[in-house]
């Protein structure tokens, strides 16, 4: 992977230097503080970032951004004072071949740890796109900004590497005329060494199916995660050869040379999530009512057997005091139970693979979910010698927030999260009688010409932890400075 991506970082420069056309390129440079009273930051302080705030009482991060896109069989531009956002929004709608690619690297830890939170190299046509590297990426139909995060994949952990085949927005079943519309992806990462069964290979796919028309639609959609292969402490290689990767992708037993518990049931760790909702629009809101259930097995995949869900309701517009909320309610209690057969299900733990669905530390899906590194911050060694990497994944609670403008310059973002926690069905000890807790946050970002300044404050407060925390950031963009540079330089087309 190392060698991959430093093909990609020298395929990106060779692009940005030889491109006439740079109207798109954004390079962005920022920093970012953080203090807390605790030795580790408030939830909504580091979670749902990427992975890229340390988890410390104090630190600065800072990064350098780059991103460009191409396209061919147009002769519109891209102005580079646009986000990304706007980048991907305006390729999905030309049906024009595109290319896009960026990197986003950052340093933290007082300075002491480089790693690249983004690097890709997106191939497109429309809506179709092969792609490959680290890019950001969430599964699920609420507002990333704004929701707890997906079940599935959410914005909490560092972006896997992976290769992949994706259709990135809806679009129409031949002979439908738009009543029906699917999107979806068929993916292969890699989850590196730093866990129990290292070099662990991932396998990832998901359709969306959507019927109905832009002012009213319903939709329903699958996720489909296998954590699968990699070189185990004590069985040694497990099963990894392209036979085993047909069996995980079709979700069937494992081979003669598969551990007992694969041999006997499926081969990888299967997790995922099914996904319903209703889309509307009504005068300048738009918004998405949606119910996402989790499943480990195929017992949490029937709902008869499953109650187990995130539920919300997010709506939003283009401008305003208030142009965005987004209401949750979430209970992951049942587990399809609390016997087996059918039930503990113990949501993103596995028996082989220990690490379960959690990234350089950080959960893949739910930040509510409680790792065992950030429960020893809470409640120290006590959870040091847990079995599951994951040790809180009953989730009772509510989870609201909001955000507008006060000025043209001026946003704000507020998230309340409120929950009841149970831990899993194999500490209840610890987590008897439940634990309660809220998790505020409160952010303001002014931007002015290239500059953008950030501030937010972090407050935790309940039975888990007690925690106050802020952050100040300051990013400032180079594109233009660069762009007129590259005038006084070439003749443009």
């Amino acid at each position: 992977m190392r060698f991959i991506l430093m093909l990609l970082l020298h395929f990106i420069c060779i692009i940005t230097a030889c491109a006439q056309r740079t109207d798109s390129l954004h390079i962005e440079i920022g920093s970012m503080a953080t203090l807390a009273s605790q030795e580790y930051q408030p939830l909504w302080l580091v979670a749902n970032r990427w992975g890229t705030i340390a988890d410390w009482k104090g630190d600065a991060s800072t990064h350098l951004r780059l991103s460009n896109y191409h396209r061919w069989g147009s002769r519109d531009s891209i102005s580079s004072s646009k986000t990304r956002k706007t980048f991907d929004h305006h390729k999905k709608k030309a049906r024009a071949l595109y290319l896009t690619y960026g990197l986003d690297l950052y340093n933290n830890q007082h300075f002491d740890d480089f790693f690249l939170e983004e690097a890709y190299l997106k191939i497109g046509y429309g809506p179709w796109e092969l792609r490959g590297g680290r890019y950001e990426e969430v599964i699920g139909e609420g507002d990333p900004e704004l929701s707890s995060g997906s079940l599935s994949l959410s914005s909490n952990a560092l972006p896997i590497p992976k290769i992949g085949i994706a259709v990135t927005e809806y679009t129409d079943v031949p002979f439908t005329q738009g009543w029906l519309q699917f999107k979806g992806q068929f993916s292969h990462g890699w989850m590196g060494s730093n866990r129990v069964v290292s070099h662990t290979y991932l396998h990832q796919k998901d359709l969306y199916l959507k019927l109905g028309k832009e002012q009213l639609s319903i939709y329903t959609g699958l996720t489909h995660f296998a954590l699968w292969g990699g070189e185990h402490p004590r069985l040694g290689t497990l099963p990894q050869s392209f036979t085993d990767y047909i069996r995980v992708a079709l979700i069937i037993k494992g081979g003669e040379d598969a551990p007992i518990t694969e041999a006997m049931n499926k081969l990888g760790n299967h997790l995922g999530m099914t996904d319903i909702g209703l889309r509307f629009r009504w005068k300048a809101w738009h918004g998405t009512l949606y119910y996402q259930t989790p499943y480990e097995d195929r017992s949490g995949f029937l709902p008869s057997r499953n109650p187990d869900h995130l539920a919300g309701i997010s709506i939003r517009k283009k401008h305003g005091l208030l142009n965005a909320i987004t209401l949750e309610y979430m209970d992951t209690r049942k587990q399809s139970g609390s016997v087996h057969p059918p039930g503990l299900d113990n949501y993103y733990n596995n028996g082989l693979y220990g690490t379960g669905w959690v990234y350089q530390g950080n959960t893949l899906g739910t930040p509510l979910f409680l790792t065992r590194s950030r429960g020893q911050q809470y409640f120290g060694e006590e959870v040091s010698s847990s079995s599951w990497n994951v040790i809180n994944n009953r989730i009772h609670g509510f989870h609201m927030g909001v955000s507008g403008n006060f000025t043209a310059h001026l946003q704000y973002r507020t998230l309340l999260t409120y929950t009841q926690n149970y831990g899993n069905y194999y500490n209840d000890a610890l987590f008897q009688p439940y634990k309660k807790q809220v998790y505020f946050l409160q952010e303001l970002v002014y931007t002015q010409d290239r500059w953008t300044l950030s501030a937010a404050l972090g407050v935790d407060r309940g039975s888990l932890t007690d925690n106050t925390g802020g952050a100040l950031g300051i990013s400032y963009d180079l594109s233009d400075a660069l762009k007129k540079n590259k005038h006084n330089s070439f003749t443009r087309e």
